[in-house]
């Protein structure tokens, strides 16, 4: 990929994953690091560092007591994979030198191939909500395959 493309980390993907597995679990169910860090095979402390992100940004909150955990702060229709991408991550998409000189290469790249694909990133992550995935979810364990 072209200089300054980033990819999304395991950090988003842990992220997004550990939501998800929030959302299918409901939307009032209060869910510990340790359950969803047993259940997903992903480091605790990892998962801390995660969720301590997604508090700050007003994604999760946390509720304290001997029955306590992590609850969405939203309704998963309104969580944007966008949103949280943007959270976790420091920037996904391709840095654009604004200053390239007209008619350079740099300035046609710009233009044509890494505006355009920001823009389809960002679109693609925003049409996307976390009711989306757990809708797929549900619907892919649905299926049934026969040999």
């Amino acid at each position: 990929m072209g200089e300054g493309v980033k990819m999304i980390s395991t950090k988003s993907k842990y992220g997004i994953r550990a939501l998800l597995y929030m959302g299918i679990k409901g939307e009032d169910a209060k869910i510990s690091i340790k359950e969803i860090a047993e259940e997903e095979d992903i480091s605790g402390r990892y998962l801390e560092q995660i969720f301590s992100i997604l508090k700050q940004g007003s994604i999760v909150k946390s509720v304290k007591g001997a029955s306590g955990g992590y609850v969405l702060s939203k309704d998963p229709k309104e969580i944007l994979v966008k949103e949280l991408i943007e959270l976790l991550e420091k920037d996904v998409y391709c840095e654009i030198d604004d200053k390239s000189e007209i008619g350079s290469i740099e300035h046609s790249l710009n233009e044509v191939l890494w505006k355009e694909y920001n823009n389809k990133l960002a679109s693609f992550f925003g049409s996307l909500t976390l009711a989306n995935l757990i809708s797929k979810h549900k619907e892919s364990k649905n299926i049934m395959y026969y040999i």
